[in-house]
């Protein structure tokens, strides 16, 4: 993945795994180097675009790999900035009813909500170096303007008219069963810092889990990474959300 320089990521498919069995040799570093030129392409024509001088940054997100593909990695200037965990839900489970907070609002997304909830995921990730401010038509491409983004699976909670917390969710095909009941992805989830330990994350995710199953879903995903508060692994847990995977996140600068 490519991330662009300044606000608002700029997406880009994973690295392959580097030299896995069946390939021939040199195979995972000759693509790994074009990968990274053409990431470095994508990252200035960015720049040039939104008038940045800051550098962007390509990730590789990946499993357990063989000893030689971390060589290629490391060779390549990725190092290890992270790692995130993938979780899965059964829809076919039950979703307990939660009440919400007394004096705010659970309300589906509409559009004019857009550059709203851009701002509060800028507030809600605020302590987190990772995360860069956003832009709000480059929030919109990046979120909502995608194909796969579903708005009758993505909520808000508000107060008055400020925006407490939210969650926008996208629906693909199932990874295993393709031609089965698809799968329902929570792509972002935040609570701004004023209207945290209220129970608003909970809200927000089972009125999303919910619409999943509205949606004859097979099963929800999210992913968490190493960055995110202790209490969302709990919250996770507690909705039935179980580990599918896990993936050192490596990183270098373009």
């Amino acid at each position: 993945m490519a991330t662009a320089p300044g606000p608002g990521p700029l997406r880009w498919s994973p690295i392959s795994p580097p030299d896995l069995p069946g390939r021939p040799r040199g195979t995972g570093a000759s693509l790994t180097d074009w990968r990274l030129r053409r990431a470095a392409e994508i990252a200035a024509a960015r720049r040039a675009e939104l008038g940045a001088a800051d550098p962007g940054w390509v990730t590789l997100h990946a499993g357990e790999r063989p000893a030689d593909a971390d060589q290629v990695t490391e060779r390549a200037g990725l190092r290890v900035v992270g790692a995130v965990t993938q979780l899965r839900r059964d829809l076919t489970r039950p979703v307990p009813a939660v009440p919400v907070p007394r004096g705010l609002l659970l309300a589906g997304y509409s559009p004019q909500l857009d550059e709203a909830i851009c701002r509060a995921h800028d507030e809600a990730f605020a302590d987190r170096q990772d995360v860069r401010p956003s832009i709000p038509p480059v929030w919109t491409q990046a979120r909502t303007w995608r194909t796969a983004f579903r708005a009758d699976c993505s909520f808000v909670v508000l107060d008055g008219d400020e925006i407490a917390g939210y969650a926008v969710s996208e629906v693909h095909p199932h990874p295993r069963r393709p031609t089965g009941p698809a799968q329902g992805r929570t792509q972002v989830l935040g609570v701004r810092p004023a209207w945290r330990g209220r129970g608003v994350a909970k809200v927000l995710l089972t009125a999303t889990l919910r619409a999943f199953q509205a949606a004859d879903l097979a099963e929800a995903c999210l992913d968490t990474d190493s960055g995110a508060p202790a209490g969302g692994r709990d919250l996770y847990r507690g909705l039935g959300y179980r580990l599918r995977a896990r993936q050192v996140v490596r990183a270098r600068r373009v």
